[in-house]
């Protein structure tokens, strides 16, 4: 792009249209084009030699509000990371929490006194960020984690 990167370009259209969803197809094959990526507001990162078949159901999944990293991304994330809530934002972490309280968006949103597209980027985020796909593999990764008596705290 003559006047920036994809991912400004992402930035600057999730500031205008914070409901808008971008899927990144790319031949960057690094952690540090995915955390750009997510950090800007990606919903989906695929690699370039993805199938044309798998574009389309990505962008089918993305439309319906789902957040998707191709399999090899996901694995490779999880075995550079021991822990999937390193990289959360302490606002992320807290949302994290609640979800696994069983609170909704509009709960989550009324107890942090933030508006509920506000918890809805941050879940988006975090679900990009720990590889899951849904609300529920949070609430289970969540109730799994606190039988051991974990808790979602910035620098855990």
């Amino acid at each position: 792009l003559p006047d920036g990167t994809g991912i400004d370009l992402m930035r600057a259209v999730k500031e205008t249209l914070p409901t808008a969803r971008a899927i990144v197809l790319t031949s960057f094959d690094d952690d540090d084009a995915l955390a750009a990526a997510l950090d800007a507001g990606a919903s989906a990162y695929l690699l370039k030699s993805v199938r044309g078949a798998e574009i389309t159901d990505v962008i089918r999944a993305v439309a319906a509000g789902r957040t998707l990293l191709d399999d090899r991304t996901v694995a490779r994330r999880r075995a550079g990371h021991e822990d999937p809530t390193e990289s959360l934002t302490p606002s992320e972490l807290r949302v994290l929490d609640l979800i696994g309280e069983g609170l909704s968006n509009r709960e989550i949103a009324e107890r942090l006194g933030v508006a509920e597209k506000t918890v809805k980027n941050h879940i988006t985020s975090l679900l990009a960020k720990m590889g899951l796909q849904g609300r529920t593999q949070v609430a289970a990764w969540v109730a799994s984690r606190k039988n051991s008596g974990w808790r979602a705290e910035p620098g855990h």
